[in-house]
């Protein structure tokens, strides 16, 4: 039990070394795209709920007393927002996949090992593009077997009550093994890998993608929660995954 917390709290430890590390100014061209994806995306989100979905519930919720629909609304907000942070997330982690890949390699930089170049050709380019795209498509379809249903149980009367508890957890997972892929994939080591790991060291995993979850709830912060997990997942491949390879 004190091994897995003490896992579990260095885990949430690399995440601090993330925030730190995307700050230093020679990391700030490889972070730039990523948090531009973030904060479009997570605008385009709050447009989309605000002009169209809230616009509909409110209406249905005038009819009912206040406390009672005070107490609704902000069921409903802690519902729908986790639940839509999984399509958000889906979406902007596909546009910057790409660019995420680099980034992981800047931070291995960073760190003394691996390296940049900075002069890849178009076509290689083209190609890495592609193939980024292509893994992440393949990291939705193993999250769409789990996240799918979670939505679907939003909208049903007396088990969504577990729900925001269920997409923390589904969402620490989620994202432990989302941001360890990059740096995975850049050595050859495809997401299974990933999914192999986690599951022989689910408190420090865990404890990682849980850090990456509470910074995704902060309005405007989530908007850094992608380059730091990159730049996190990196750290802790380097400290951890690689030395014991």
């Amino acid at each position: 039990m004190l091994k897995a917390l003490h896992d579990f709290r260095e885990g949430a430890g690399f995440v601090y070394s993330g925030i730190r590390l995307i700050f230093h100014k020679d990391m700030l061209p490889w972070v730039f795209v990523p948090i531009g994806v973030s904060v479009v995306v997570f605008l385009a989100g709050l447009a989309l709920i605000g002009s169209v979905l809230f616009a509909q519930i409110d209406q249905y919720l005038g009819l009912w007393p206040s406390f009672i629909r005070n107490t609704i609304w902000w069921f409903l907000i802690c519902t729908l927002s986790s639940s839509l942070s999984f399509l958000l997330f889906a979406f902007s982690n596909l546009l910057a996949a790409p660019f995420n890949s680099q980034l992981s390699l800047a931070v291995e930089h960073k760190l003394g090992n691996g390296y940049v170049d900075e002069n890849i050709s178009v076509m290689k380019n083209i190609k890495v593009c592609l193939a980024s795209i292509t893994a992440e498509v393949k990291k939705l379809k193993c999250f769409s077997k789990i996240g799918i249903p979670l939505l679907l149980l939003t909208f049903i009367p007396g088990p969504n009550i577990f729900v925001p508890i269920a997409w923390l957890w589904f969402g620490s997972w989620m994202l432990s093994l989302e941001y360890l892929d990059y740096p995975l994939s850049n050595h050859d080591r495809n997401f299974p890998a990933s999914q192999e790991y986690a599951a022989h060291n689910r408190g420090l995993t865990l404890g990682f993608g849980f850090a990456l979850t509470v910074i995704t709830m902060i309005p405007i912060v989530s908007c850094l929660a992608m380059p730091t997990g990159v730049a996190a997942g990196t750290i802790l491949y380097d400290r951890k995954i690689k030395t014991h390879a």
